[in-house]
């Protein structure tokens, strides 16, 4: 058995080898912080009129609305003579809200923002993004539409780039990869760790094989009128990932040269495990085959497993073989996360690295936790698969009320 299980950490070894291989090539490539290196100046680019859709989470403290502030900045800073950016937000945060759009325009004086507010965001359906998106959706002039979640930076040079990476090339959904840039808490390491080790790695490698099918909330750029011809919005509404069904809905789908930046917001442990939770069961929800050949570079599954199931008078020999395996385990997840975080331009302290541990049994035993019959809770909604019953939607509060010309 213990044979065995070296092998197993041997090959979680040899993906963390590949992963940072794949970090730090895409990192040359985008330059650690942005986009890729810039297109020549007469590249093709494509004009179409473009609207930026920014729904905002409500209620939001003091410290989310300064984190708010820089990302919203960094998009305002984007928009050309061809776009604007549609904000939504709930009718209570309307004049804290108003008060920071009318400093980005001071700011940006060029740039078109529009808020939109609304005093029941929710009604529309049971996922909230999609709900929002549908009020914003009657204020859109654009025929690009771009769907990112609020907590995004846009690197210098995002719309140039998308623009140009939509030309190039024939694709039905334009998306993007995301890193965690700064950790400033313990309990924010779960995010920063799945984010950097698990997502990113994997959006790198599915990218070579051209293998993604699917969209990410980071970013999602389409046509409008491609979304009005195949989408369902009640069939978007009911789903817990949306960005994932969007990108199969309008595939192709296509991972742009842009790369944006988040920073993680857990305020404590508990909220930080179930929100890891979540982004776990929604990935074994979705992709249940790829999500569970994850259990090859799962040897912390192992390892702990057989020291919970040596009975107690075990030979001491072997509880201190598969401690130390355990413990090589661990250490060898602190090792790929302190390179690889580096590799993506995020540091992380001695403090930080001596709770990597916590991520590492976190992982395991979420992947044991994804196949029981457990629900997720987001939003304060508690859902039990990747759809709501479509006979079960929430039905709008207003018969024959327009989504969004109330806001």
């Amino acid at each position: 058995m213990a044979l065995l299980l070296w092998i197993w950490t041997g090959l979680a070894a040899v993906w963390w080898l590949i992963a940072y291989a794949l970090v730090a090539r895409s990192s040359r490539f985008a330059h650690v912080t942005g986009v890729a290196p810039s297109s020549p100046i007469d590249a093709p680019e494509d004009r179409r009129r473009l609207t930026v859709f920014k729904p905002l989470a409500s209620p939001m403290g003091e410290r989310e609305l300064q984190r708010l502030r820089g990302c919203l900045a960094s998009f305002a800073a984007e928009l050309d003579e061809d776009s604007e950016m549609l904000i939504g937000c709930h009718e209570r945060d309307e004049d804290r809200i108003r008060a920071l759009v009318d400093d980005l325009g001071r700011a940006q004086p060029s740039a078109e923002l529009k808020l939109v507010s609304h005093a029941r965001p929710r009604s529309f359906h049971a996922n909230p993004k999609v709900s929002w998106m549908r009020i914003l959706t009657p204020h859109a002039t654009g025929e690009l539409w771009l769907w990112s979640d609020s907590d995004m930076t846009a690197p210098a040079g995002l719309l140039r780039s998308l623009r140009c990476d939509l030309a190039a090339s024939e694709t039905g959904l334009l998306t993007s990869a995301y890193r965690v840039s700064e950790v400033s808490r313990p309990p924010e390491l779960l995010d920063a760790l799945y984010v950097n080790l698990e997502f990113y790695p994997g959006v790198m490698l599915l990218a070579r094989a051209d293998q993604i099918r699917f969209g990410f909330g980071s970013l999602m750029l389409f046509a409008a009128e491609d979304f009005r011809q195949r989408v369902d919005w009640d069939y978007l509404g009911s789903c817990l990932a949306e960005d994932f069904h969007l990108g199969r809905l309008l595939s192709p789908v296509r991972l742009s040269s842009a790369r944006l930046t988040t920073l993680p917001a857990s305020e404590s442990w508990g909220g930080a495990l179930r929100h890891y939770l979540r982004w776990q069961k929604t990935v074994a929800w979705c992709r249940p085959g790829p999500y569970a050949a994850q259990i090859l570079v799962l040897p912390v599954v192992g390892w702990t497993l057989a020291l919970l199931l040596s009975p107690p008078t075990a030979f001491p020999g072997l509880l201190a073989g598969l401690l130390s395996g355990l413990l090589a385990v661990l250490a060898i997840d602190t090792v790929a996360a302190w390179a690889i975080c580096r590799a993506l331009g995020c540091r992380l302290g001695p403090k930080l690295l001596a709770a990597v541990p916590v991520w590492s049994l976190a992982r395991g035993a979420a992947w044991v936790a994804c196949w029981l019959p457990l629900p997720v809770t987001w939003r304060d909604q508690r859902w039990w698969g990747p759809y709501r019953s479509l006979d079960a939607r929430q039905k709008l509060l207003e018969s024959g009320s327009q989504p969004g010309l109330d806001g």
